[in-house]
């Protein structure tokens, strides 16, 4: 289970999801699709699950999906450690022009 350190700033946004794909029935399409977002990169763990349906569902409705190099993997191990997708993670929200998808 994980838990938000600091909580959603003000203007930005949570999406719970209960499938692999956080565009179901979640809002997150809609607010991208309403924010003209173009391109969303993705970072996590969980390759084979939630990164793969994330990527898949995301260029079926027309993204320009991004998966930088390094930035995923199946298991916390010695290339992709959960305090390294989280410093992954900081690293890209300066990116205010391009949103992240967190499978």
């Amino acid at each position: 289970m994980f838990a938000l350190v600091h909580g959603a700033g003000k203007d930005e946004k949570i999406y719970d999801k209960t499938v692999n794909s956080p565009f179901r029935d979640t809002g997150l399409l809609e607010y991208l699709t309403g924010k003209q977002i173009k391109q969303i990169i993705v970072a996590g763990l969980q390759t084979d699950y939630c990164i793969d349906a994330t990527v898949k569902c995301g260029f079926e409705h027309g993204f320009r999906m991004v998966v930088p190099e390094e930035t995923n993997s199946t298991f916390d191990n010695q290339s992709m450690s959960a305090k390294k997708r989280m410093n992954i993670i900081i690293i890209l929200c300066g990116r205010a022009d391009m949103p992240i998808a967190f499978p």
